[in-house]
């Protein structure tokens, strides 16, 4: 009997104990996504990553319109009459290095694109990462998780507009 009210005793002073570290227990939340977006640094790494899209644009875009010029002229049989032999030649290896070099710069756009996502979001995940120590330290909360991990939080454990000021 002594056992049971010892153990009893001992899970009692468990649950109020715990309870009352859940009530003074703070966590915040974050959504990086808001972070990304709204944030200085999220602002500026997606204006370089779509002057580099834009840019990568161009130079494919180029490419295509070379290689639908020699199309034109390979497909027009009036054209093709008018030339000489080697012009024709000519004109066959044009088509046949520019349409290496369309799909070369088509693989290239989507490599560089991809690592450009890459090093962007590393960026942005790093400097969310450094505001969100720096608020959680100033609002002594001793865990940072995002959003889109938590199944449920109140607002109030919302940091993510301090995260953001903090990052600008």
């Amino acid at each position: 009997m002594k056992i049971r009210k010892t153990l009893l005793l001992m899970i009692t002073t468990l649950l109020v104990s715990s309870a009352s570290y859940a009530s003074t227990s703070q966590v915040g939340i974050i959504n990086f996504g808001t972070c990304y977006t709204e944030s200085k640094y999220g602002q500026e790494e997606l204006k370089n990553f779509e002057k580099l899209k834009s840019d990568m644009m161009t130079l494919v875009t180029d490419r295509e319109k070379a290689l639908q010029d020699v199309i034109g002229k390979l497909n027009n049989p009036e054209h093709r009459d008018s030339l000489s032999p080697e012009a024709e030649q000519k004109l066959q290896v044009d088509h046949q290095s520019l349409t290496e070099e369309y799909y070369r710069a088509k693989m290239q756009f989507q490599e560089v694109l991809t690592q450009a996502d890459q090093k962007r979001l590393q960026i942005v995940h790093e400097q969310t990462s450094k505001a969100s120590k720096i608020v959680a330290s100033q609002k002594n909360i001793p865990m940072v998780i995002r959003e889109d991990v938590c199944f449920y939080s109140t607002p109030t454990d919302n940091i993510t507009a301090l995260v953001i000021e903090e990052m600008n």
